[in-house]
């Protein structure tokens, strides 16, 4: 699970959870209700697992990896690719120019691993 999706979850839960104590504590002055608190408890807990198994799966449809670019720079070598500009790295002992077209073909962190294209 992703951090964000993972917050969203958490702050949904917790705002519901929130609410719901404020409407109708389990714990009174009268004494606990137990039946009360354990579906207090337990409601947020079965909310924050169902927001958990129906988020939305992680896409590669914003990956850079088989997109091809441009070199904008040399020296350390960064190419665009897609409109965005990342820092980037051949094969060992390739030399690149400006404007040259390259293929990514692997990412490495925020490091792009390009071809030049012939």
């Amino acid at each position: 699970m992703t951090a964000l999706h993972a917050s969203t979850g958490i702050l949904t839960v917790l705002a519901f959870w929130a609410l719901w104590y404020w409407i109708d504590p389990p714990i009174r002055p009268e004494g606990v209700s137990w039946s009360r608190l354990l579906l207090w408890i337990f409601t947020p807990l079965g909310m924050y697992v169902f927001l958990a198994r129906h988020r939305e799966p992680p896409s590669d449809a914003g990956s850079p990896v088989g997109r091809e670019g441009v070199v904008a720079q040399t020296s350390p070598l960064e190419v665009e690719v897609f409109g965005s500009f990342w820092h980037a790295r051949g094969p060992s002992g390739s030399q690149f120019r400006r404007g040259d077209r390259v293929r990514v073909v692997e990412r490495d962190g925020l490091t792009l691993v390009v071809e030049r294209l012939s």
